[in-house]
């Protein structure tokens, strides 16, 4: 009995790996439940139950389980193993950005919130750069408290360069500029870690 039981694990185990890659070794790093069972249970019927993603991949939030299950991506092991790495706050819209495009998921989730609006660098991100660029450098002159003083007629004459970038925005640019320059504002109020302020989103979208 017990070498057919053996027999049916590993037939179990080598038909998983065919249909989840990665899944097998997941649940084999598992002391609970018995992998073995678990493998046999599937060769001889398929539709046995699996421990929830949260278990399986701890991070993952156990809120969001029913979701994953729902959309026959509880055994995604590529997906999961990205969302436990991730703040509870943000899986969700990792999901929702990862099943339209992996790739820009990754790149969302790997940009600090700031920059997440404009990652694309469309024509509203690339003059929301311009906006942010400018109002950062007049930040960190404000900050050096530099002599001589930054003139009134100065900062006068650089309005009009800093509202002739965001002249033309849609309205869905408009908002992204109030996302991103208020974001901004609270991360750097509180000493959030603002990355590369010197580096254009869209030039960090991994390969």
């Amino acid at each position: 009995m017990r070498c057919g039981f053996l027999r049916a694990a590993r037939l179990g185990e080598r038909r998983m790996r065919e249909q989840w890659p990665g899944l097998a070794d997941v649940l084999t790093a598992l002391a609970e439940p018995d992998p073995l069972r678990l493998f046999a249970n599937f060769y001889k019927n398929r539709t046995c139950r699996f421990p929830p993603p949260s278990q399986l991949f701890p991070g993952v939030d156990p809120a969001f389980d029913h979701r994953l299950i729902r959309d026959h991506r509880d055994k995604d092991v590529v997906l999961c193993r990205a969302l436990a790495v991730l703040p509870p706050v943000n899986q969700q819209q990792f999901y929702e950005l990862y099943l339209v495009d992996p790739v820009d998921a990754r790149h969302w989730a790997a940009l600090p919130r700031w920059k997440r609006p404009i990652r694309k660098g469309d024509t509203d991100d690339q003059q929301i750069w311009k906006f942010f660029t400018i109002s950062r450098l007049a930040i960190e002159r404000a900050a050096r408290d530099v002599i001589p003083a930054w003139s009134m007629r100065s900062q006068g004459a650089q309005l009009p360069q800093t509202f002739g970038t965001i002249r033309y925005l849609t309205p869905a640019g408009l908002q992204k500029l109030v996302d991103v320059m208020s974001t901004y504002g609270e991360m750097l109020q509180y000493g959030r870690d603002l990355g590369d302020v010197t580096k254009k989103p869209w030039d960090e979208r991994p390969r």
